[in-house]
C-alpha cells in the first residue's frame, strides 16, 4: 500500500522542491562539524613537532653537560619572516635538531623547503645546502632556518643547550607566534561555518515540510504510527542527507591522504591520521546532528493532523521590538563614549552590541514588517489599488517568513560590516608605515646592538668600519629615567663633527624638529620632546659610559634594592643608524649578512619604524583568516535566506492562483511577487544599515585610520542582488507553471 501511495504522489507532481539542497546543506553542515577536530588535531601535531626540536637549555653551564649553543631569532626582510635558530655543536656527538641529516659547516645554512629556495637567504646569511625535513617542522610551509655561525663570530650570547626535545616549553622562534590559538579558531568555525550550515540544514528541511507533513497524515489516516508514518515519507529525504554525509567522509578521507594547503598554512595529513578517532567522532556527531535537526524540523508532534489550525502568522509586540531597539542604541552608544574617551572597553560593548542584535533583530523585523504590511494594505483599501491591497494581505498572512528573511539579511549585513571594519582597524595606518618603509628602502638602516655583549665596543667599530664607502653611522642611545609619577625616555645622539656637519646638526640642536633630511624622518620628528646631542671625535665615545651605567644598573637589581633608581638613567637601548650619501643606495642583505659574521644572533637589522609595518603584516595574517571563515559563513547565511525566500514565493504563487480567473492573467501576481521580494531585502538593508552604522562609528571615533569597507560591502550588495533576482526568476517560474495547471484544469501542487 506505501509503495502504491508513493507512486500516486509521483504522478501528481508532489516530489519536494529542493531535493539536492538537502544533500548540500548536509554535506557542509558535516563538514563544518568536523572542522572542529581537524583544528585541534593540526594543533597537537604541531605542537608535538614543535617540542620535539625544543632545546633543553643547561642552567648551570658546563663543558661535561652542553653539547651545542644555540638561541632563537627571527630573519625579518622586505618579504619575509622566518624563525630563525642558531646553533654550533660543541662535539662531533652532538645531536642533530629534527629533519636535520648532517651538521652545516660554519657559516652554512639549512632551511625548510619553503624558504631553501630564496636567494636573499643566501646573501644576508650564507648558502643553503640542505632543508629541512618534515618531521622537524610544524607544517609543510613553516618558514624555519637553521643557521650555522662563521668562525670569529662573537657566541656569547649563545646559550647551553644538551637536547633537543624539551616537553615543558615551546620555542619562541616558531610559525607558533604568528598563529591564532586554537580557541579562536574555533570561535570562528562555529560562528561562520557551523551556524550557517545548520541554518541552511533547518531551512532545507523547511522545503520538504508541508509535502512531508501530508503524506505523514493520509499515512496516519490508514492507521500507520506516527513515527513509521515520518520514516516512510522522508526516506528520499534521509537518503540526500546521508548522501551529503558520505560526501563529506570522502572529503575527510581525501584530507588524510594529502596536505590541504589554506591560505599560508597546510594542513599536515599525518597529524589528521594520527588522530584519526578525533576526526571519525567530529563526522558522527556531525551526522547525528543533521538527522536530529531534520527530525525536529519535519516531525509532526500532534497525532492529527489534520485538524491541525492553518498558520496564522506570528504576533510581533511593539514593546519586544522597542526593548532591542532601546539595546541596540545603549550598547553602541557605550562603545562610542568609550571610544571618544580612549577606553579598551570599547570593543567590550561592540561584542555586547552583536549579542544583542542577534537576539533582537528578528522581533525586530517582524514589527517593522507587520507595520509595513497593515499600512500597506489600508494604502491599498483607500486608493482601491489591487496590487497594493493584495500585497499587503500576502505580507501580513506570514510576517514570521518575510520578517525571518529580513532580519538575516540584515545581521549579515551588521556582522560582516563589523568584522569588515575590525580586519581593516588601522589598515591606512599600515599603509603608512608602508609608504614609510619605502621611503627610506636603500637609505638608511636600523642596527640594534642592545648591550650585554663584554665585547659590544670593539665589535662596533669593526662593523662601522667596514661600512661600504658613501655610508655613515651614528649611535643613537635611548635612555630611561624613572621619576616619582612616570617614566621618561630621553634621546643621546652621539655623532662625529663630520657627519653633523653633513647632516646639518649642531650642539643647540635640542628637540628632533631642529633635525632635518633623512635623519628626522628616521628618528620621528614628533615622537621625543628632546633630544641631547654629543658631537664626539667617533660615534662610540659614549659607549663606554652607557655599559659601565648599565653593569651598575644590573649588579644592583641583582643585590638587596631590586628597584629602578629614582632620577637616574636605569635601562638603555643602544641603535646604530646607517645612513647612506646621495646617490647610493644601502645593500640591506649585505649589512645584515656583516652583523651576522661578528655576533651569534646577528644584531637586529631593518628599517626604521619597521615594527610598524610588520605588525600590521602580522595583524592582516590573522584577519585572512577572519576573511576566510567570514565569507564562507555570508555565503551560506545568503544561500540559506535565497532557498527561503524562493520556498516562500512559490507557496505565495500557488496561493494567488485564484487571481488568474479575477484579473484573467497572472500580471497582477507577478507584480505583488517582486513587491515582496523588495520588501525583504529593503526592510534587512533598512534596519540592517543602520544599525551597522552604529556600531561602526566607535571604529570611526578612534581615529586610528580605518579604510574603507566599501569593496566586501560592495561584494556581499552583489551576491545579495544576485540571490533576490534568482527568487523573483523562481518566482515567475513558478507563477507561470500556476497558471497553465489553472488554464488546462489540472490540481495546483
Amino acid at each position: 500500500m506505501v509503495n502504491r501511495m508513493d507512486a500516486g504522489w509521483t504522478m501528481l507532481g508532489q516530489r519536494p522542491p529542493f531535493r539536492a539542497l538537502l544533500a548540500v546543506a548536509s554535506f557542509l553542515a558535516v563538514l563544518s562539524m568536523v572542522v572542529v577536530p581537524v583544528i585541534v588535531a593540526t594543533y597537537e601535531g604541531r605542537d608535538e613537532r614543535t617540542l620535539a626540536r625544543a632545546t633543553k637549555e643547561i642552567e648551570a653551564p658546563g663543558e661535561d653537560k652542553a653539547r651545542f649553543l644555540f638561541n632563537y631569532d627571527r630573519l625579518i626582510l622586505d618579504h619575509l619572516d622566518a624563525a630563525l635558530t642558531y646553533v654550533e655543536p660543541l662535539s662531533d656527538d652532538a645531536p642533530l635538531p629534527p629533519g636535520v641529516s648532517e651538521w652545516m659547516e660554519p657559516g652554512e645554512v639549512v632551511a625548510s623547503p619553503a624558504v631553501a629556495d630564496d636567494p636573499h637567504v643566501e646573501e644576508a646569511l650564507g648558502p643553503v645546502v640542505g632543508r629541512i625535513g618534515l618531521d622537524g617542522l610544524g607544517s609543510p610551509r613553516e618558514k624555519l632556518i637553521y643557521y650555522r655561525p662563521p668562525v670569529g663570530a662573537d657566541t656569547s650570547l649563545l646559550l647551553w643547550g644538551e637536547s633537543f626535545g624539551n616537553p615543558f616549553s615551546l620555542e619562541s622562534a616558531s610559525e607558533r607566534i604568528n598563529s591564532q590559538p586554537p580557541r579562536y579558531l574555533m570561535m570562528l568555525a562555529v560562528a561562520f561555518l557551523i551556524v550557517p550550515a545548520f541554518m541552511l540544514v533547518v531551512v532545507a528541511a523547511q522545503t520538504v515540510l508541508s509535502a512531508s507533513r501530508r503524506r505523514a497524515t493520509e499515512l496516519e489516516i490508514v492507521g500507520m504510527a506516527p513515527l513509521r508514518a515520518w520514516r516512510v515519507t522522508n526516506r528520499e529525504a534521509l537518503r540526500q542527507l546521508l548522501a551529503g554525509g558520505g560526501g563529506a567522509a570522502l572529503v575527510v578521507a581525501a584530507a588524510m591522504l594529502i596536505n590541504i594547503p589554506l591560505l599560508d598554512y597546510s594542513v599536515y595529513a599525518p597529524d589528521l591520521v594520527a588522530r584519526w578517532w578525533y576526526v571519525l567522532g567530529g563526522w558522527a556527531v556531525g551526522v547525528a546532528a543533521v538527522l536530529t535537526v531534520f527530525f525536529l524540523v519535519t516531525f509532526s508532534w500532534r497525532v492529527d493532523m489534520a485538524t491541525r489550525p492553518r498558520p496564522r502568522g506570528r504576533k510581533f509586540a511593539g514593546w519586544v521590538a522597542l526593548v532591542g531597539a532601546m539595546l541596540i542604541a545603549f550598547t553602541a552608544s557605550g562603545a562610542i563614549q568609550d571610544a571618544w574617551a580612549g577606553l579598551a572597553g570599547w570593543s567590550n560593548w561592540v561584542v555586547a552590541g552583536m549579542l544583542v542584535t542577534t537576539v533582537f533583530i528578528y522581533p525586530l523585523c517582524g514589527w517593522v514588517t507587520k507595520a509595513i504590511a497593515s499600512h500597506a494594505r489600508e494604502y491599498g483599501r483607500g486608493r482601491m489599488s489591487p496590487t497594493w491591497l493584495v500585497f499587503g494581505a500576502e505580507a501580513s498572512f506570514r510576517t514570521d517568513l518575510a520578517a525571518r528573511s529580513a532580519a538575516l539579511s540584515a545581521l549579515v549585513i551588521v556582522i560582516v560590516t563589523q568584522m569588515s571594519l575590525v580586519s581593516l582597524f588601522g589598515s591606512e595606518s599600515a599603509k603608512e608605515a608602508e609608504n614609510h618603509f619605502r621611503l627610506l628602502d636603500g637609505k638608511a638602516l636600523d642596527v640594534n646592538i642592545g648591550g650585554f655583549q663584554p665585547a659590544l665596543p670593539q665589535l662596533a667599530a669593526e662593523f662601522v668600519e667596514g661600512l661600504p664607502e658613501g655610508t655613515r653611522a651614528v649611535l643613537v642611545e635611548e635612555t630611561a629615567i624613572l621619576t616619582e609619577t612616570d617614566m621618561t625616555i630621553t634621546p643621546h645622539l652621539w655623532i662625529t663633527a663630520n657627519d653633523a656637519a653633513a647632516l646639518g646638526i649642531d650642539e643647540d640642536t635640542t628637540t628632533w624638529k631642529g633635525l632635518t633630511g633623512t635623519l628626522s624622518i628616521i628618528l620621528g620628528a614628533d615622537f621625543y620632546d628632546g633630544v641631547r646631542v654629543h658631537i664626539t671625535e667617533t660615534p662610540f665615545a659614549g659607549l663606554e659610559q652607557s655599559l659601565e651605567r648599565q653593569r651598575e644598573w644590573e649588579d644592583r637589581r641583582l643585590g638587596p634594592d631590586t628597584g629602578p633608581p629614582i632620577g637616574e638613567p636605569f635601562m638603555t637601548d643602544r641603535h646604530l643608524m646607517v645612513l647612506a650619501d646621495e646617490g647610493v643606495i644601502l645593500d640591506r642583505y649585505a649589512i645584515v649578512k656583516a652583523t651576522n659574521q661578528l655576533s651569534a644572533p646577528g644584531w637586529v637589522t631593518d628599517l626604521p619604524g619597521e615594527e610598524w609595518r610588520l605588525g600590521a603584516q602580522l595583524k592582516e595574517h590573522q584577519t585572512r583568516w577572519v576573511h576566510l571563515f567570514g565569507v564562507i559563513g555570508a555565503t551560506v547565511a545568503l544561500a540559506a535566506v535565497w532557498v527561503r525566500t524562493i520556498e516562500d514565493m512559490r507557496e505565495s504563487a500557488r496561493r494567488l492562483a485564484i487571481l488568474f480567473t479575477v484579473f484573467g492573467g497572472a500580471a497582477l501576481a507577478k507584480q505583488v511577487q517582486g513587491m515582496r521580494i523588495g520588501f525583504g531585502a529593503l526592510v534587512g538593508i533598512g534596519l540592517g544599515a543602520p544599525i551597522a552604522a552604529l556600531y561602526a562609528m566607535a571604529t570611526i571615533v578612534l581615529d586610528v585610520g580605518v579604510s574603507s569597507p566599501l569593496p566586501l560591502v560592495a561584494g556581499l550588495s552583489i551576491l545579495a542582488g544576485t540571490a533576490a533576482l534568482a527568487a523573483w526568476w523562481a518566482s515567475r517560474k513558478e507563477i507561470t507553471k500556476v497558471e497553465t495547471q489553472w488554464k488546462s484544469g489540472r490540481t495546483i501542487q
